[in-house]
């Protein structure tokens, strides 16, 4: 949102630069040029959910997927294996099954 907000006002700059070198009529059309840019930020901006609303997604998955682990657990706990804890990743992406032929230290 930040990135089309810059750039709308480099092409604002860039269209307020050039005005100043034409003629009068120029300065007429740059001022028009300006004022529909404007109004497309300001359209682009409703067309974009706002920062709360993505949250409140974030936050909902986050529960989601801790009631999943808290599932995954009980059913291990029953299974008599309580020692396979699932955990809630600490990175983005986290490797957990190792694809090499040979692992490393097990030749």
């Amino acid at each position: 949102m930040r990135a089309l907000i810059r750039l709308g006002l480099v092409v604002v700059g860039i269209v307020a630069v050039t005005a100043g070198t034409g003629g009068g009529d120029a300065a007429g059309d740059a001022a028009a040029e300006v004022a529909r840019l404007k109004a497309e930020i300001e359209q682009l901006r409703g067309r974009l959910p706002d920062q709360s609303h993505v949250m409140k997604d974030v936050g909902y998955h986050f529960f989601a997927y801790q009631q999943t682990l808290a599932g995954c657990y009980s059913c291990r706990t029953a299974a008599e294996k309580p020692y396979l804890r699932p955990k809630i990743p600490e990175q983005p992406e986290t490797k957990i099954i190792d694809f090499e032929p040979t692992p490393a230290g097990r030749e």
